[in-house]
């Protein structure tokens, strides 16, 4: 193995390590471990038993991976908990985010204002219903765009 591919694989090792120590704690770290310069790798045709070594690397970094689901998911069956628990409150949010949305949405009505998302919102519908002339014009003007 080349040097700079063992160093390569020395800042893997050590992102593994912290990840499998800390956790996401460890994030910002690994982020930065990460970011070094990596080594540019010779050509293909020039490494002997290419097949083999990309089978035996392959292999590597799916047991890497699975040795790895630990850190992430420590406990099924607490995250399932932890999942269901936080259903009721995350229902309330997109309840009140609705709630709030139909509000704003009169309050702008009753002004005869728009906002910047309300006329992306017209135009994607103008553009997406089947029979509209608007969409039927900017096809002909724009076949690159719309296709004909």
């Amino acid at each position: 193995m080349s040097a700079g591919l063992g160093q390569a694989l020395a800042t893997l090792d050590e992102s593994a390590g912290l990840l499998k120590a800390q956790g996401a704690e460890a994030w910002d770290a690994i982020v930065t471990k990460l970011e070094a310069k990596w080594p540019t790798l010779r050509r293909i045709e020039g490494i002997a038993d290419f097949e083999g070594l990309k089978e035996r690397t392959w292999d590597g970094v799916k047991q890497a991976l699975k040795d790895l689901v630990p850190s992430f998911v420590p406990d099924p069956a607490a995250m399932l908990r932890d999942l269901r628990e936080l259903a009721g409150p995350l229902e309330t949010l997109l309840a009140m985010a609705e709630q709030f949305d139909r509000a704003f949405s009169a309050a702008k009505r009753a002004d005869n204002r728009l906002d910047f998302a309300d006329l992306e919102r017209r135009a994607f519908n103008l553009l997406t219903q089947p029979n509209s002339l608007a969409r039927a014009e900017l096809r002909q003007r724009l076949p690159l765009y719309f296709g004909r």
